[in-house]
């Protein structure tokens, strides 16, 4: 599994034909209070907004970090919004075919 960061500080973790998308702490500004993750089932494209994170001080929308498929989202972070920014908290997965485009990402492991 290949994990790399986004200028915008989000981190992908990509496994076979699944990107693993969260978010890093330095892209919150503040303590969470409000999270819109997108519908499962809906197609992204790559660098399109698709989920938002509020913050007491800032909105930051995420990307799709690749086109396809939402497969699954993270319900226990609305329990929790600040945990949107521990590590290893991923909010949503996303299917796709072929190879993931990583230009502009950061290999972190």
């Amino acid at each position: 599994m290949s994990t790399y960061m986004t200028a915008g500080h989000e981190w992908i973790r990509l496994d076979a034909h699944v990107a693993f998308v969260g978010l890093m702490k330095e892209a919150v500004a503040g303590d969470v209070v409000y999270i819109e993750l997108p519908a499962v089932g809906i197609q992204v494209r790559k660098g399109e907004p698709c989920a938002k994170v509020e913050s007491i001080k800032a909105v930051s929308d995420l990307h799709a970090p690749v086109d396809g498929v939402v497969s699954a989202v993270n319900d226990t972070v609305y329990d929790d919004p600040d945990s949107v920014v521990k590590p290893d908290t991923w909010l949503f997965k996303v299917d796709f075919e072929g190879e993931a485009d990583t230009s502009g990402w950061t290999e972190t492991g």
